[in-house]
């Protein structure tokens, strides 16, 4: 699939990724087959079950045409008002990179926060708590 940049002006080939847990099949291979079936180019897995599918995934990987995206999504708390809250988060977030890096994936999509904060802090404190908490994690990995 390709998209046209504008700005650029010119075409870009778009991978389409799918998350592992929507895709039918019993194990992960049968799941691989069934998306390049589908059409799909890439696999991501779910944060929560990121550990459980890593043996499978650098077992069944290196055989398929489905190369690894990314890891979707991340324990809450990154921007909680708790401080070892954020730091167990923060500890998860490296420790999913850590996995990512082993399969040759792209990154880990990460929303810090999910529904507003619980001590009214604004949109823009949020902002700059999320840029020195990216920062802290880019040279610690």
């Amino acid at each position: 699939m390709s998209s046209y940049n504008q700005r650029e002006r010119k075409w870009i080939l778009l991978r389409l990724a799918v998350q592992e847990n929507l895709v039918p099949g019993e194990t992960f291979a049968e799941k691989l087959r069934n998306m390049e079936n589908y059409g799909f180019e890439g696999v991501e897995i779910s944060y929560g079950q990121c550990p459980q599918k890593m043996e499978e995934a650098k077992q069944t990987l290196p055989s398929s045409k489905i190369r690894f995206s990314t890891v979707c999504g991340t324990p809450s708390g990154l921007l909680g008002p708790d401080r070892k809250t954020r730091a167990q988060t923060m500890q998860g977030v490296k420790d999913l990179l850590k996995m990512c890096a082993e399969l040759d994936g792209v990154g880990v999509i990460c929303a810090p926060i999910f529904g507003g904060t619980t001590d009214n802090r604004s949109l823009p404190v949020d902002r700059d708590a999320y840029d020195r908490l990216m920062e802290k994690l880019a040279e610690k990995t």
